[in-house]
This record gives structure tokens, C-alpha cells and sequence, in this order.
């Protein structure tokens, strides 16, 4: 009964330590992806939704997933992920729906003074609560994806995830503790796997102890 219920712990604690491998994981993908070029590449871009300009399609809070788009495929009523910047000169990431897409022809000439005809295309984005459109058009080399799907709440758990408390928080510490844990596995591994080799050497000695005693009794009843 004792080793069913140890071989049941160490079995539900293997269980505890994947899920909580997994959980860390996803944690710093969420929360870091858009910093990662490597994550980018791959198409694994989240990002945190603070403010409400997209109610109720898509709630403050919530964890947004923007995934891979063709240019060509993108239209009126889709929602995109892209980067601003403000006033301030400081660059934002915003997702909003495109309200209109403008294409203007633009002739160019080159140095023998060949004409060049290129088609520059722009997108009016609007927020869905928000009363009018965006005051900056976006271009297409500030798109970061298009939106997929997103998880509400989530989103802030990801945002204090990149705070300093919050990385200590729910990804340092909770590494620490595996790490600690899977150390004093090892020993104690080690320690029960010795103890028993001690067990079994000095059973082989009380082995070799009695059948000592038992041909010294022999020999004495022999000689008697």
C-alpha cells in the first residue's frame, strides 16, 4: 500500500512540474515574443490590449494573438496589429480595424530618366468605440500582423509579467523552486540508492556471519 501511494505522489508531482514547466514557458512567449526576433519569425506574437478603443470586439485586458498576413489579402473591416508613433516620438503598438485603404499612383523617374509607375498603398484605421478614425494612416511596413484571436483577462497577466516583480514573480521564483526541487530529487535518489546498497551488503554479511556460526557449532560437534 505504502508504494502504490509513493509511486501515485511521485506520478502526480511529475505532473505538477511538466504543467508547471509548460505554464512558464507560455508565460515568457506571451509576454516576451514581441521583443524576440527569433519568436517573431515563427509567427508567435502577442501582445496586451490596455485600453478600450476595440469594446467589444475586443475587451481591455485581454492577450490578442496577431498572426501572418498577405498585403494583398487585407481589406476593409479587418483588424491589425501596428506600430505608431506619437507625439512624444516614442513608438506604440496599436490594434485597430481598417476603416479604408487608399491607393495612390506615384511616377518615378530614374537616373536614365525612365518613367517608373509604383502604387503606394495606405490604411485609415479605426478603433470600434472610438467616435472617428485614426489622425495617422498606417503604411504597410508598420503592420505587425493580423489579429487572430484573443483571450480576455489574460492580457494583464502578461503585462506584470514584464514588470521587475512580476518576472520574479511568476517566472524567476517558480524556476528557482524546480531547479531547487530537482537537485534534492537527484540526492535523494542517490541517498536512497546507496542506503540500499548498504542494506543489502550488510544483509550479505549477517548472511556470511550465521553460516560462520553455524559450521563453527559443526566443527564442535564433530570434535565432541
Amino acid at each position: 500500500m505504502i508504494k502504490v501511494n509513493n509511486k501515485l505522489f511521485r506520478l502526480v508531482l511529475s505532473f505538477v512540474q511538466t504543467v508547471v514547466v509548460v505554464l512558464l514557458v507560455l508565460i515568457t512567449i506571451v509576454s516576451f515574443a514581441y521583443k524576440l526576433p527569433v519568436l517573431n519569425r515563427l509567427g508567435l506574437t502577442f501582445y496586451s490590449v490596455t485600453s478600450g478603443s476595440m469594446e467589444p470586439a475586443i475587451p481591455t485586458g485581454s492577450l490578442i494573438y496577431s498572426g501572418k498576413f498577405n498585403l494583398d489579402e487585407l481589406k476593409k473591416g479587418d483588424i491589425i496589429t501596428f506600430t505608431l508613433t506619437n507625439k512624444d516620438g516614442k513608438s506604440a503598438v496599436v490594434t485597430h480595424r481598417i476603416d479604408e485603404i487608399k491607393k495612390a499612383d506615384i511616377i518615378l523617374f530614374t537616373p536614365d530618366k525612365k518613367e517608373q509607375r509604383i502604387t503606394k498603398i495606405s490604411y485609415v484605421t479605426k478603433g470600434d468605440a472610438n467616435g472617428s478614425s485614426d489622425q495617422d494612416e498606417v503604411l504597410p511596413n508598420q503592420i505587425l500582423g493580423k489579429y487572430e484571436w484573443g483571450i480576455p483577462k489574460l492580457g494583464y497577466v502578461a503585462i506584470f509579467a514584464q514588470t521587475q516583480t512580476g518576472f520574479i514573480t511568476l517566472v524567476v521564483l517558480p524556476a528557482l523552486i524546480l531547479i531547487i526541487w530537482e537537485i534534492l530529487s537527484v540526492i535523494m535518489h542517490f541517498k536512497v540508492k546507496y542506503q540500499k546498497k548498504a542494506q543489502d551488503e550488510i544483509e550479505k554479511l549477517k548472511e556470511e556471519l550465521t553460516k560462520s556460526k553455524k559450521k563453527s557449532k559443526k566443527r564442535k560437534t564433530k570434535k565432541e
